[in-house]
């Protein structure tokens, strides 16, 4: 769905911005 993508989308940037916030 259209709110699953923007969910997705912020992941990819939270990715990007602060990779220590996601673990292995």
């Amino acid at each position: 769905s259209f709110i699953r993508l923007n969910y997705d989308i912020q992941k990819c940037n939270a990715l990007e911005f602060e990779p220590r916030s996601i673990g292995p």
